[in-house]
């Protein structure tokens, strides 16, 4: 599905772009996407760096041994995990050292970035993280570091995405009504243009549109009723009754 996805937005973007310089030049423009290049596309950076062979670290990468430990995801107590993301190493480390209980290192040399990176102290630094970080839950956490302004994110689980309130608030989601009763959550397409939210539907059904279709391409009443007896087309309400509705 996110191939599709990443795949769809793309094949749109193209389309616009030919549309534009048609209506510039009065020459339209074939498009055409891949799902397997667009699969690759989307890795482009991974694959650019994996060819400069002298410089970091190959995939896959362990936690213990990325170039920034404040990069990182940490198990807590609840064994529950939490990103956090502070690519300026050095600003932030005296303001984040005490909160896991380790003032102490405020101001120690050993653990600048470039110390750390200079005599190779990932794994060593990394442990004192893991070990602060299983000291408490992913609650406690989260309220420390969204005290002390700190850039975090539990990692969450697909359920707990579908509640997510900032998700909401940003129009992430749609609640679809069906008519079997059941409510479903739909993830929206991301663009939105201008400042009305998109109108959602209900696919049509299973042959919902058979005969509407077939009477646009010219077949009659009588032809239609034929050709449904001889069972070569049937509309949703023959199929909703064969299976249950």
């Amino acid at each position: 599905g996110m191939g599709d996805h990443i795949a769809g937005l793309l094949l749109s973007a193209g389309i616009m772009a030919a549309l534009f310089n048609a209506q510039r030049t009065g020459v339209g423009e074939r498009v055409c996407i891949n799902l397997l290049h667009t699969s690759i596309w989307d890795q482009a950076i991974m694959l650019q760096a994996a060819q400069y062979t002298e410089y970091g670290q190959k995939y896959p990468i362990s936690r213990r041994t990325a170039d920034n430990p404040f990069n990182c995801a940490y198990r807590c107590a609840d064994g529950r995990f939490m990103q956090i993301s502070m690519p300026p190493f050095d600003m932030f480390y005296p303001k984040f050292m005490p909160l896991i209980g380790r003032a102490d290192l405020v101001g120690d040399p050993r653990y600048t970035m470039d110390n750390i990176t200079k005599n190779e102290l990932h794994p060593e630094f990394v442990d004192i993280l893991t070990e602060g970080f299983e000291k408490k839950t992913a609650a406690e956490w989260d309220a420390i570091l969204t005290e002390a302004d700190i850039p975090h994110a539990l990692l969450k689980s697909w359920e707990e995405v579908l509640e997510d309130e900032q998700a909401w608030a940003n129009d992430v989601f749609y609640k679809m009504d069906y008519p079997t009763g059941n409510q479903r959550v739909l993830v929206c397409q991301p663009i939105f243009i201008g400042n009305d939210l998109p109108d959602y539907k209900i696919a049509p059904m299973l042959g919902e549109h058979s005969e509407e279709v077939l009477r646009g391409l010219g077949y009659t009443d009588e032809q239609l009723a034929e050709l449904h007896e001889q069972g070569i087309y049937n509309p949703w309400d023959d199929l909703k009754a064969k299976h249950g509705g």
